[in-house]
């Protein structure tokens, strides 16, 4: 399996990404995951989070948002044009880097998003969004 990512969500939540999904787990149990989160049908390539949502990349060209305290997927983001190699989130945005060097900022909803800015990233091998 390979694993992408292991971040605390800072109230004793784990979120893991291998393969083609995502894991939320307890980190005081960290064995068994209080969550898996399917649904992306090719490689998990990132995944951010803030206290109510987790946000996950893949190959296949779409972000899925899911509930972070009950697993349930809230939606889909098709981005058609492009796969996701990382991310980072706020209250209302995703900033997304992809393999074509471009940063994408998409504001969303749980029923709704759309892309509003799309940049040139100037360090074509390098995925910072910082």
């Amino acid at each position: 399996k390979r694993q992408v990512s292991t971040q605390s969500t800072g109230d004793n939540k784990l979120v893991f990404s291998s393969e083609n999904q995502v894991q939320v787990r307890d980190v005081r149990n960290s064995t068994n995951p209080l969550f898996k989160l399917e649904g992306h049908s090719d490689l998990v390539t990132c995944c951010g989070f803030d206290k109510n949502l987790v946000v996950s990349g893949s190959l296949d060209k779409t972000l899925r948002l899911w509930d972070i305290k009950s697993g349930i997927a809230l939606h889909t983001i098709s981005v058609n044009d492009h796969s996701p190699r990382c991310l980072q989130l706020d209250a209302t945005r995703i900033v997304t880097g992809s393999y074509d060097a471009q940063i994408r900022v998409f504001d969303f909803g749980v029923k709704s998003s759309r892309l509003i800015s799309t940049k040139k990233n100037k360090k074509k091998n390098e995925c910072s969004l910082s």
